[in-house]
């Protein structure tokens, strides 16, 4: 089974590093194909050249692939990312996200052992600290799960979403046959 990377990113040049250097430190068996896909979404800052120049000393045998979108907005780029993919898991990271080093291993792993999985994504931490009650309560309920109508079904480490349509834009992973 193969994996995608597909990070989109809008004036990333300063959070695409720590998370090029998380994933550049995953933890794969060695059989595992797997790639990165940046999708620079217009960006003004030096998106492009960070991505550059992380592909001119990248030190692992995984793809590190850098496509522009020059339509503004996360969707256009995320679609761009999907229709870069070559692989039937797709997972997708925000600029700011950084994965654990087992990350792509346990999201290969879970998909292998579930398939008939169309999509699935993991614990999200939230590395702040809030500074005032309203600041923490619209923590909480940008990052809580969906409760009532929607059901939930734990796979540890990572949540299913039964409706499709719900799956959070960053930090899941999808399988395109399924999808």
């Amino acid at each position: 089974m193969d994996f995608s990377v597909v990070i989109p990113t809008y004036n990333g040049a300063e959070r695409l590093p720590k998370v090029l250097d998380c994933l550049q430190a995953q933890e794969v068996p060695p059989d595992l194909q797997w790639e990165i896909i940046i999708v620079d979404n217009n960006s003004r800052d030096e998106t492009a050249a960070i991505v550059e120049q992380y592909q001119s000393t990248w030190n692992i045998d995984v793809p590190l692939r850098y496509v522009f979108e020059p339509l503004q907005g996360a969707a256009f780029a995320r679609q761009t990312g999907i229709r870069q993919a070559h692989r039937e898991l797709v997972g997708f990271l925000d600029d700011d996200n950084l994965p654990a080093t087992n990350w792509v291993a346990e999201a290969v792993e879970f998909g292998q052992q579930n398939p008939k999985v169309g999509a699935f994504g993991g614990k999200t931490e939230i590395p702040i600290r809030p500074t005032s009650k309203s600041e923490y309560q619209w923590i909480l309920f940008i990052y809580s799960a969906p409760q009532g109508k929607y059901s939930i079904l734990k796979f540890a480490p990572y949540f299913c979403l039964k409706n499709r349509r719900n799956i959070r834009g960053n930090c899941y992973i999808q399988r395109f046959s399924l999808w």
